[in-house]
């Protein structure tokens, strides 16, 4: 896979990716590919990229374009944490009130 595909891959928010490794010695085998590696994989094809664009000017452009997409992908792949985390607090937090209110009708029982 190059710099795009694995950019394409950050911005469409995969978690996982899994893809055919062709291996001379052992065959091709199934790799899966998490989300920080995702990030890991692009920003170092991005680098390489960057060092290349310094004797080729053409490649600036590419560069430029890529390091925007990358950029964006990174901002929008924490969109759902973000989301889980705030669903996971209003869950504890309805859990917490309905265990108020058990705790409070035991005792309303009790008197």
């Amino acid at each position: 896979m190059n710099a795009g595909q694995w950019i394409g891959k950050l911005k469409d928010g995969f978690y996982t990716v899994t893809f055919v490794n062709p291996n001379s010695m052992l065959g091709s085998t199934t790799t899966a590919v998490r989300k920080a590696e995702i990030q890991g994989y692009a920003l170092q094809y991005l680098s390489l990229i960057q060092v290349r664009a310094i004797s080729n000017l053409n490649l600036n452009a590419i560069y430029a374009d890529l390091k925007s997409q990358y950029d964006i992908g990174v901002a929008s792949s924490d969109k759902p944490t973000r989301t889980l985390k705030k669903l996971g607090l209003y869950c504890l937090i309805g859990f917490l009130l309905i265990a108020i209110l058990i705790v409070i009708q035991i005792l309303s029982y009790r008197k």
